[in-house]
């Protein structure tokens, strides 16, 4: 528990008093700002959200409860595919086993084509599954059209 509130409290709570300052106000700062805080922005959301994990973590093992690591390191893996089997392995687990892989299964069952819209069938379905996923995975992190529009 201590480690993850270091993370929040020390780290990332820091980096963001920089970050909220060029980014709230982007006339005044130039490349060289824009570039360290995205930097430290990259860092802060790690440290906010593997503190929290970190935390959370902690204190189920007082209570005798064993979670799930959360985070590998992700900014040390080399690719992107790599990244999100390191990066919130809980929630991303969750997505793949509750949503996209029972929504492939039920999107194929209504498939009976070699081809939809001239796409392969089974490129057709994982881009269904896959847009699906990615927009509720948004829609989870806040109903903001940002939000959205990241998923």
């Amino acid at each position: 528990m201590v480690w993850g509130f270091f993370k929040k409290v020390v780290i990332a709570d820091r980096l963001s008093e920089y970050v909220n300052l060029v980014y709230n106000n982007i006339q005044a700062y130039e490349g060289l700002q824009y570039l360290i805080a995205t930097l430290f922005f990259t860092v802060q959301i790690y440290c906010d959200f593997s503190g929290y994990t970190d935390i959370a973590r902690g204190t189920a093992r007082v209570m005798g409860i064993n979670l799930m690591v959360n985070f590998r390191m992700p900014y040390l893996s080399t690719s992107i595919r790599e990244f999100w089997q390191r990066w919130h392995i809980s929630l991303t687990t969750w997505f793949r086993d509750y949503l996209f892989l029972p929504l492939s299964v039920a999107v194929s069952r209504g498939i009976k084509k070699e081809k939809v819209l001239f796409i392969k069938s089974d490129l057709f379905i994982y881009i269904i599954a896959s847009t699906v996923t990615w927009f509720l995975t948004g829609l989870w992190h806040g109903a903001n059209y940002t939000f959205i529009v990241w998923g």
